[in-house]
C-alpha cells in the first residue's frame, strides 16, 4: 500500500550518475514516501502523462516529480522536494534558496546533457562515497530505534 504522503520520481535509471543520487536519498526515505519510476526502462508507458503534455524525452531531460496532490515539479524542483521528503531539510532548503536555486536552474541542463560524461568520470563513485555515509546513518537511526531511543533529528 502506497504512502498517502509519498511522492514518484521518474528518473533515468540507465545514468549510474542519476541512479546513484536517487538510491542515496532513498536510503533516507525512513517514512517510504517515494516511489521511484525508471523512465528509461524499455517497458516504460508515457501514455498517462499524455493530457499534460509529458512524454518519456522530458522525463529522460529532467527529473519529474509527482507529489500526492498530482502536482509536476521538474528539475531543480524536483531535488528540493526529493530532499524535503528524504528528511534531508537543510540540502532542501539549498536547492530551494533564492541565490542558489537560479544558478542550479542554469547549471542542471547541462549536468543532463552531460550526466553519462559525469558517470565515467567518476561522479557515481563520489556519490558512492555519501551512500556509505547514508546507509551507515540509516543503521544507526535503526539500531537506536530498536533500543527505543528512536528520534528523527533534521538531518544534514
Amino acid at each position: 500500500m502506497t504512502n498517502p504522503d509519498s511522492i514518484t520520481v521518474y528518473y533515468d535509471a540507465s545514468c549510474a550518475f542519476c541512479s546513484q543520487e536517487i538510491n542515496n536519498l532513498k536510503l533516507y526515505d525512513d517514512k517510504e514516501e517515494m516511489v521511484l519510476v525508471d523512465c528509461s526502462a524499455a517497458d516504460f508507458d508515457e501514455c498517462p502523462f499524455a493530457a499534460e503534455g509529458i512524454t518519456q524525452q522530458d522525463m529522460m531531460n529532467a527529473l519529474h516529480v509527482m507529489d500526492s496532490k498530482g502536482q509536476w515539479h521538474i528539475g531543480v524542483e524536483a531535488f528540493e522536494i526529493m530532499y524535503r521528503k528524504a528528511g534531508l531539510k537543510r540540502m532542501a532548503a539549498m536547492w530551494g534558496h533564492p541565490l542558489i536555486k537560479p544558478v542550479a536552474q542554469k547549471i542542471y541542463p547541462w549536468i543532463v546533457r552531460n550526466r553519462y560524461l559525469l558517470s565515467k568520470i567518476g561522479m557515481v563513485q563520489i556519490l558512492g562515497l555519501w551512500g556509505k555515509v547514508a546507509a551507515r546513518d540509516a543503521e544507526k537511526r535503526a539500531g537506536r530505534c530498536k533500543e527505543g531511543k528512536c528520534s528523527i533529528s533534521q538531518k544534514l
